[in-house]
């Protein structure tokens, strides 16, 4: 797939999200196009909605709770404005540094992440951060407040690592 059609249907998705959550926050049980997107987008970024099947399921929710979580947004699972404005962006970052996850699974460097993603490089990370004394709180994938916290104490204290 080409990026350019990436790109399509990233906005396609978006649009049609932002046409739903205007009607009120999409949760459990809702059954949309949009919702298809949804699912698309966070397995993107590394958090597993279950079953590809246009449906908002527990498991689309608990996916949702886990990215507002890592974002600090209050964890309802439910898609609403802010949690679709954080969704776009990170979407749209790990599109441009090439750290969307079709394998969030697979062991060696997928490009550069941030908050809000999920994936094995970021497990990496918080192991040798908390090795070296730094705190990530929980080492789980998740590129959360914490980690970027701890990532940026790592930083101020290697000035002579480049940004």
């Amino acid at each position: 797939m080409s990026v350019k059609s990436v790109r399509q249907k990233d906005q396609l998705g978006s649009q049609l999200m932002k046409q739903a959550v205007a009607e009120g926050p999409m949760g459990e049980g809702a059954q949309k196009r949009a919702v298809a997107y949804l699912e698309r987008a966070l397995q993107v970024i590394g958090f597993d909605p279950g079953t590809k099947d246009n449906k908002f399921t527990a498991e689309t929710a608990k996916a949702v709770r886990e990215f507002q979580a890592a974002w600090g947004l209050e964890a309802t699972g439910k898609l609403d404005q802010k949690t679709l404005n954080k969704l776009d962006h990170t979407l749209q970052r790990a599109r441009k540094h090439g750290s969307g996850c079709p394998d969030c699974n697979k062991a060696g460097f997928q490009g550069t992440v941030g908050l809000g993603q999920k994936n094995m490089d970021v497990f990496s990370a918080e192991q040798r951060l908390k090795k070296l004394g730094y705190d990530t709180r929980k080492v789980d994938g998740v590129f959360d407040r914490q980690t970027a916290e701890a990532v940026r104490a790592f930083k101020q204290d290697h000035p002579e690592l480049k940004k």
